[in-house]
């Protein structure tokens, strides 16, 4: 039975882009044919998940672990690996463009995708298998609401230090299933106006 929080913190950097390209020397290490290998860090460039080649005697080696299916915009766009109860997964936050007519001509959307870490690719995902995800710019992890009813299933909520929760979007909770938005209402501090609850608490730790 896999936790009740799911914490990628120990194996995972939770939207890292890597500045330098990566030079691969020899061959990727062996992977899983699925879910994480708790052993081993990852990170993402704009086109790839990485991972660390600490094989032999050598010196670590940044190695292609999965490609992305289509890169990432680095200007408009955030990306956000989480350990989501065993299986790695990448969370795809971006700014669309909707149609002429529309009240608001940018919208915010998130995406999932699957790192399939066998097969060396991401693969869409509607859902989050249950589970939430909370995630911040450098910290990520997923709840299962059944062990904390107050949480909301395939459901993401971005922390204090993202710019869709704390900005003008003021988004607190974005449902998966149907793209519902939970408003966050923060003040330009940063405070909220309301008391605080277990989502808020989640949302500032992953802020941290």
């Amino acid at each position: 039975m896999w936790p009740a929080i799911s914490a990628s913190e120990p194996c995972v950097l939770r939207g890292a882009v890597l500045r330098e390209p990566a030079r691969v020397r020899r061959p990727g290490p062996p992977v899983p044919p699925s879910g994480v290998d708790h052993g081993r860090l990852y990170g993402i460039t704009t086109d790839a998940v990485m991972t660390v080649d600490t094989r032999e005697s050598l010196p670590p080696w940044l190695v292609v672990a999965a490609k992305l299916a289509k890169p990432f915009s680095r200007m408009a766009d955030t990306v956000h690996l989480v350990d989501n109860g065993g299986d790695l997964i990448l969370v795809h936050s971006k700014i669309c463009e909707l149609p002429d007519g529309e009240e608001d001509y940018f919208k915010r959307k998130y995406k999932v995708n699957r790192v399939d870490l066998g097969a060396g690719k991401t693969t869409p995902a509607r859902r989050l298998s249950g589970w939430a995800v909370f995630m911040g710019r450098f910290r990520a992890l997923s709840v299962s609401p059944q062990a904390l009813p107050y949480i909301s299933v395939d459901t993401v909520y971005p922390g204090f230090n993202l710019v869709e929760r704390s900005g003008y979007e003021q988004i607190g909770a974005y449902n998966l299933k149907d793209g519902s938005i939970e408003t966050s209402n923060c003040n330009t501090q940063g405070r909220l106006a309301h008391p605080w609850s277990i989502a808020d608490l989640l949302a500032t730790y992953v802020s941290g």
